[in-house]
């Protein structure tokens, strides 16, 4: 009776023509003929109405194979909060934010280490992103060059697959693309190809140097944007550091993906003018 109590249904604050059906349900594949079709079925005789537009399902953690963590069955290794005072609640996240929708996943403390291990590689690229657009000041390039604008480009494509998976409640197919994205072509690639215009103007030119400037401090702002929803006090603080006295927003958590091309540039529109992600 959730979606009901909380629509007030049959009271003087009565909005169930508002609020049904709402949004999403998510629960576990377990429960699936029990408290889903109960629900659907006092929905649809009360009001004639479907309870929620979807229902998200979702999988186990699981101890060892076939059996899920339980607190009856004292299971687990660690409680969340010690692995949170571990690991870092970024660390826990990163890795929960991984498991594909209605599949069970397997757990270990040694996930949590390469969750950390990234971390510590955002960490690391971000401040190399921002020694080198210390002198950047928001110029913008006349021109970029072509593995400036394919790194752009391949960043538009990313994010537009994870919007598209993330529409779908597919949180970890979502990571897997921006985690491809940011090891392969950000960080073994493309970080160290830009690396030598960028400490030998005097053998490059500044035309070059600022177009590499202007795409670190694009495409790293967007990872972070990206990242925030998997990562947010890891983000936060890159972005506090950094980007806030650029962006004059008060948090990453307040923008919103809105990566557009036009004439080979980065266009951002300021977050009162973009409609909803």
């Amino acid at each position: 009776m959730t979606p009901l109590i909380n629509s007030g249904w049959g009271s003087e604050a009565d909005k169930t023509n508002e609020l049904l059906p709402m949004g999403m349900r998510t629960q576990a594949h377990e429960i699936i003929r029990t408290w889903a079709f109960y629900t659907i079925v006092r929905s649809l005789f009360h009001t004639g109405k479907l309870p929620w537009k979807d229902i998200m399902i979702c999988g186990f953690v699981l101890a060892k194979k076939g059996e899920k963590i339980s607190k009856s069955k004292n299971n687990s290794v660690s409680s969340p909060k010690e692995l949170i005072e571990k690991y870092s609640a970024d660390a826990l996240r990163y890795w929960s934010a991984g498991a594909r929708l209605g599949t069970d996943t397997m757990f270990s403390e040694d996930e949590l280490k390469a969750s950390n291990r990234f971390l510590t590689k955002l960490w690391n690229a971000a401040k190399f992103c921002i020694i080198q657009p210390e002198d950047y000041k928001d110029n913008k390039p006349e021109e970029l060059l072509p593995i400036d604008q394919w790194i752009l480009e391949k960043l538009n494509k990313v994010e537009k697959l994870a919007i598209k998976s993330l529409n779908q409640y597919e949180i970890g197919l979502a990571k897997h693309d921006i985690d491809e994205f940011f090891w392969s072509d950000f960080c073994d690639n493309y970080l160290e190809i830009v690396k030598d215009r960028l400490y030998k103007p005097e053998v490059h030119g500044e035309g070059e140097r600022l177009s590499g400037q202007y795409t670190l401090y694009t495409v790293l702002l967007e990872l972070l944007k990206l990242y925030a929803i998997y990562v947010p006090h890891i983000t936060e603080e890159i972005y506090q550091s950094f980007f806030k006295d650029f962006e004059k927003t008060t948090s990453v958590h307040m923008m919103q993906w809105n990566m557009h091309h036009e004439t080979q540039m980065i266009i951002y529109y300021p977050l009162e003018k973009t409609s909803k992600l």
